[in-house]
């Protein structure tokens, strides 16, 4: 789910921004602005009953603009990640709605944080719960 999240993530980035390159993991040194930087941070996850769990992906995209001290740019991009990540549609059709949303502009750059809560279902093979049992009975001669 984590890759699906990511993945979902940069597809609505992409179609919104097709200008703005976009980084998932690693910056390559050199990068040229305006850019995004997609980072997660610290994923983890909850069993809630069965083979159902909650995930909790907590992610901070970094966007840096043309010109660092455009603080204009910064907050009309905030707002614009405020609509666009709102809900997201992963590649699968699952919609998947973005929590606890906010900004922060750190050294002239705008960090987004967005948390998203899915559940997801593991599927587990199936083992049988006994083997086939075999016994010899001998009857009782003493009676």
């Amino acid at each position: 789910m984590l890759s699906r999240v990511v993945s979902a993530i940069s597809n609505t980035l992409e179609k919104i921004f097709p200008e703005v390159e976009i980084y998932v993991n690693k910056i390559k040194q050199g990068f040229e602005e305006p850019c995004f930087f997609i980072q997660l941070l610290n994923p983890n996850e909850k069993q809630i009953l069965g083979n159902r769990y909650k995930q909790k992906i907590d992610l901070d995209i970094q966007y840096f603009p043309k010109n660092e001290d455009d603080n204009w740019e910064l907050m009309e991009m905030a707002q614009k990640l405020n609509n666009i990540l709102e809900i997201i549609k992963t590649e699968e059709g699952d919609l998947l709605r973005g929590l606890d949303r906010n900004s922060q502009f750190i050294d002239g750059n705008l960090h987004y944080f967005i948390t998203f809560k899915p559940f997801v279902k593991k599927v587990q093979e199936e083992e049988p719960f006994m083997e086939e049992l075999k016994t010899d009975v001998k009857p009782d001669r003493r009676a």
